[in-house]
């Protein structure tokens, strides 16, 4: 979903940003977003990872698929079917069990159909998502960059964002949805990439 000559492109267009450009290059490393091809997946991680630490949210997810006997991962049938003292065990909370299971329970019954968001609108599978109880803006807007790769995410909740944005563009307190707006309107359409490098950028200067 980014090709070496799309990321090219988007270096090019991030770099008008000074500011923007000092951060990419003091990362030195490369762009890679891994897509989870399995939407299902990806829905389930971005749940999981709900105010959570990268390394926490990872250990939660291998603990989730674990429970369940699949090379692969789980089906929703069986994860609706789960018991939630079972579920408790790998580390979730009351909340995201519940919002894991209505997903589930969604897909099963063909009320949620992952594999058709591909050729939906950003606005309307935010839409579609949040109408779930648990899953925010910030969730919808994380399945949106890991589960279909769409390459111009703002996700303005995102405490990583928000920090970075902070530190690189030497604020005085943590910016607002409005500021991180406006700072990131010259980095369309590539704010999935422009996010991804101050994530790093933020990671990297703690």
């Amino acid at each position: 979903m980014y090709s070496k000559t799309n990321i090219t492109r988007a270096l090019k267009h991030l770099r008008k940003d000074p500011i923007l450009a000092k951060a990419i290059d003091g990362t030195s490393i490369k762009f890679e977003i891994k897509i989870t091809r399995n939407k299902y997946r990806a829905l389930t991680k971005a749940i999981i990872t709900q105010q959570l630490s990268s390394h926490s949210a990872n250990a939660i997810s291998e603990r989730f698929k674990a429970l369940y006997n699949t090379p692969t991962y789980p089906e929703p049938i069986d994860v609706a079917a789960t018991p939630k003292s079972k579920l408790r065990r790998v580390g979730l909370s009351d909340k995201k069990i519940e919002c894991i299971k209505e997903v589930s329970r969604r897909i099963k019954n063909g009320h949620l159909v992952l594999d058709q968001t591909g050729d939906m609108p950003d606005n309307v599978i935010i839409d579609m998502l949040t109408e779930i109880k648990g899953i925010g803006r910030w969730t919808a807007e994380i399945f949106l960059i890991f589960g279909l790769g769409r390459k111009d995410v703002l996700p303005v909740g995102d405490l990583g964002l928000r920090k970075g944005i902070k530190i690189f563009y030497n604020l005085s307190e943590m910016p607002s949805i409005e500021t991180v707006e406006t700072i990131a309107e010259k980095w369309r359409p590539y704010r999935t990439i422009a996010t991804w490098y101050i994530w790093k950028a933020q990671q990297k200067s703690n």
